[in-house]
C-alpha cells in the first residue's frame, strides 16, 4: 500500500538508495512542472517543464535551417518535422538505415545506355547533357567537300571518290605510303616551262656571264638532268615573257 507524503522530504544530504521513477507506457495528458516519469515504450526518461514532457537525452535543440546552394527561400525545420530530399533530372536520392546510421545518398541515376565503346556513334542527348541514347555508326561521317583553285569551276569531292593531285609544267606528284601526296618542281630543260638550263646549251663565254655546274641529277623524262648557279646571265638566255612585267616603278 503506498504511503501518502503530505508535505517535502528532505533526506539531508543523504542517497535515496534503490529508487524507481514511476513506469508509464505513455506520458500522462497533465502533469505539474518538475514531475518525473520513465516512459517504458519510448525506454526514455522524461520530466515535465510546465507545458511538455521533455527527453533529457534529446539535447536542446529547437530547429535548423535548410537551404539551397541554386536558388529557392531558405525552410526552418523545427523539432519534430521531416526533411525530404527528392531527385530529379537525373539525380537520385536515397536514405539507408542501419546499426548507429543515418545516411543520405546522392548519386547520378543509370540511363538505358549500355557502357562501352561505339564506332562513329548516333548519340540523343538530354538537357542536362546526360547521352540517353549511343549506336553505332557508320565508317566515318563526311559526306562530301569542295575543291577549289584559282581558276576552274569548283568540284565536289564525295565520300568514296578519288581525288588526282596532277603534276604539269614542270611539277610533278608523288603519292607516299603515308597518305601523302609529295608536289615537285623538274628540274629538265626539254620540258615545256621548267626552269633550269641544260649543259648542252649552257651559256659559259667570258663576261657578261658565267654558268657554273652543280650537280647532275638522276635521269627524267629528257635525260640526265644538271643544276647550274650563274651570274650575270644576260637577257638572251632568258625564256621570252608571257605577260607584262611590273617593276614598280623602278629602273631596269
Amino acid at each position: 500500500m503506498a504511503i501518502n507524503f503530505l508535505d517535502n522530504i528532505d533526506l539531508n544530504g543523504n542517497q535515496l538508495i534503490d529508487a524507481r521513477l514511476e513506469v508509464l507506457a505513455t506520458d500522462p495528458g497533465s502533469a505539474a512542472e518538475g514531475d518525473i516519469i520513465y516512459n517504458s515504450t519510448s525506454n526514455v526518461f522524461k520530466f515535465y517543464n510546465g507545458t511538455a514532457w521533455v527527453d533529457p537525452s534529446a539535447g536542446s535543440y529547437t530547429s535548423w535551417t535548410i537551404a539551397g546552394g541554386q536558388g529557392g527561400t531558405p525552410a526552418t525545420v523545427s523539432n519534430g518535422e521531416t526533411v525530404t530530399f527528392t531527385g530529379s533530372q537525373g539525380i537520385a536520392a536515397a536514405i539507408s538505415v542501419g546499426v548507429g546510421t543515418r545516411t543520405l545518398t546522392v548519386e547520378l541515376k543509370d540511363t538505358t545506355v549500355s557502357a562501352g565503346s561505339y564506332t562513329s556513334a548516333d548519340i540523343t542527348v538530354d538537357a542536362q547533357g546526360r547521352i540517353t541514347a549511343a549506336s553505332n555508326g557508320g565508317g566515318g561521317s563526311m559526306t562530301s567537300f569542295t575543291l577549289t583553285a584559282d581558276s576552274g569551276s569548283n568540284q565536289t569531292i564525295s565520300d568514296g571518290n578519288t581525288l588526282d593531285v596532277a603534276g604539269g609544267n614542270g611539277i610533278s606528284t608523288v603519292v607516299g605510303a603515308t597518305d601523302t601526296a609529295t608536289v615537285n618542281v623538274e628540274y629538265n630543260s626539254t620540258a615545256t616551262g621548267k626552269n633550269v638550263v641544260n649543259a648542252a646549251t649552257a651559256y659559259s663565254s667570258s663576261p657578261p656571264g658565267t654558268i657554273s655546274l652543280l650537280a647532275t641529277a638522276s635521269s627524267g623524262a629528257g635525260g640526265a638532268v644538271n643544276r647550274y648557279t650563274n651570274s650575270f646571265l644576260p637577257l638572251s638566255l632568258w625564256a621570252a615573257p608571257v605577260a607584262n612585267i611590273n617593276f614598280n616603278n623602278k629602273k631596269f
